[in-house]
């Protein structure tokens, strides 16, 4: 297994739940980026809404590492409602982030 395979899988994970839970935008871009100084695989996801783009980098855990200055309030606000219960559903019983 390759040092970022579990993270991608994280993140194709959590990709699909911000997917689910954001009804009024769309995913219509996703990218990995390795950040060879952390040692983490990031995933750049651009949203849409109407003739609007938005740009969102996030890690494996949920947490928002950079987006657009122009990236609406609500957007944010459903990613981190969305990455909080994702992260959750993926907490095993001793407490530490698990994948299936």
């Amino acid at each position: 297994m390759n040092r970022y395979e579990q993270q991608t899988n994280l993140l194709d994970d959590l990709t699909r739940c911000l997917g689910v839970d954001i009804a009024n935008y769309s995913i219509e871009e996703s990218t990995d980026i390795e950040d060879e100084e952390r040692r983490t695989m990031l995933r750049s996801l651009v949203f849409s809404r109407g003739m609007n783009e938005y740009e969102v980098l996030i890690n494996p855990y949920g947490q928002i590492r950079h987006f657009d200055s122009d990236t609406p309030p609500d957007l944010i606000q459903q990613m981190n409602n969305s990455s909080i219960c994702f992260t959750h559903l993926q907490l095993g019983e001793n407490g530490t982030l698990t994948h299936p």
